[in-house]
């Protein structure tokens, strides 16, 4: 990391104050360039712009004087001497600015929900470039890891994450996502102020995920300051939008239901299908198999009540008759099952046993494909 860029020993220029000056002037751009298609006058949402970063300075460096009160005292020097006594919360910058933003456009009798869609883009890309000069001055440092995109810093043990350039990477997203809003709120699809709500939403998100992959915390009683302040607004503008959104949630369900009901009813119309299939092949087969039975019964030759065959003949005869007719009686009952199993097939009460109404094991319907009582039903019908 590079805390100093260019060193010329009577001035030192730091990296972290290069990119916030670059943070300064392109977000200023920025924002120009979106209140050049408003009506907004530029002189005077400029002056709202510097009254509001000086607030969010005030607000930040008080706040962090408040959590490290052992370090300050009620010395006023060291209040004020930022370069000897550094520090600045960054949740309490960014409410600063907003708080003080909405003081000055309550002032100036601006609309502050309608003018505040058009700061938010500018906002997200000042922070998105002052997260950067964090990472690469080293000023902002992330946990140690064994993660396989990692950095490590001189003087500290172990490898690090990549916090602040991750949340940099989310911030100019954010900043993207947001400018995008910009047209379809002018088109009235989402209400004035949405997104300073987005906002509020994605930056408690940000904080609340990346606030432990960060090496240096604010902690009051093993609990970090930033974990509990990012969470509590994550949750209640998660519950906001979930109500703002509510009738597109609802109508996704539904629509959702719907899809899985169609899909199901289609498998279902799938297995239906395939199970007809298999019991109409079985109906073939048994046809077959009666038919091939009654060629090979001897009493069904037309010769064998004139021929003169000996006893034993006869008697053999009489005993393959028998056998073939038990054999054709058994597949005539189950031909006759699976003519009953195919009109429950049809009425949808296939594979639920008729006696008792539970659901027949799939292994049984595999094997016993016609059957319509489960194996208790079937043994106490045995009985």
């Amino acid at each position: 990391m590079l805390p100093v860029l260019l060193d010329f020993g009577f001035l030192k220029i730091y990296t972290f104050g290069v990119f916030l000056v670059l943070a300064f002037f392109w977000g200023s751009f920025f924002l120009w360039k979106n209140i050049t298609s408003t009506s907004y006058k530029e002189d005077e949402l400029f002056d709202g712009l510097f009254f509001s970063l000086i607030g969010g300075l005030l607000i930040g460096r008080l706040l962090y004087i408040v959590l490290h009160f052992s370090d300050f005292g009620f010395d006023i020097l060291r209040f004020i001497l930022i370069n000897g006594y550094p520090g600045m919360h960054f949740i309490g910058f960014v409410f600063g600015f907003l708080i003080f933003w909405y003081v000055f456009t309550a002032s100036k009798k601006i609309s502050y929900l309608k003018c505040i869609d058009y700061i938010i883009p500018p906002l997200f890309l000042a922070l998105a470039i002052g997260k950067m000069g964090s990472f690469f001055s080293g000023s902002e440092i992330g946990a140690q890891t064994t993660f396989f995109i990692s950095l490590a810093y001189p003087n500290l043990d172990g490898a690090r994450h990549l916090t602040p350039f991750y949340e940099s990477l989310l911030f100019f997203l954010g900043s993207f996502v947001t400018f995008r809003y910009i047209f379809i709120i002018r088109k009235e699809k989402l209400h004035e102020g949405f997104n300073l709500i987005f906002f509020l939403w994605y930056f408690s998100l940000i904080q609340f995920v990346f606030d432990p992959l960060k090496a240096f915390r604010t902690m009051v009683q093993n609990t970090s300051i930033e974990m509990i302040i990012s969470g509590i607004l994550l949750l209640t503008w998660t519950v906001y939008f979930i109500y703002y959104f509510r009738n597109a949630i609802y109508g996704f369900i539904r629509s959702l239901t719907k899809k899985i009901k169609i899909n199901n009813f289609e498998n279902h119309m799938t297995k239906k299908d395939d199970i007809r299939k298999k019991l109409e092949s079985e109906k073939n087969t048994i046809v077959v198999q009666l038919r091939t039975l009654k060629q090979s019964d001897p009493f069904e030759d037309p010769t064998h009540v004139t021929d003169n065959a000996s006893v034993d003949t006869d008697v053999r005869e009489q005993e393959a008759h028998q056998r073939i007719e038990a054999e054709m009686n058994t597949l005539k009952k189950r031909f006759h099952d699976i003519d009953i199993a195919l009109d429950r097939l049809e009425k949808g009460l296939y594979g639920i046993c008729k006696r008792c109404n539970k659901s027949i094991p799939a292994k049984r319907l595999e094997l016993i494909p016609e059957t319509i009582n489960c194996v208790s039903c079937e043994e106490d019908l045995k009985k």
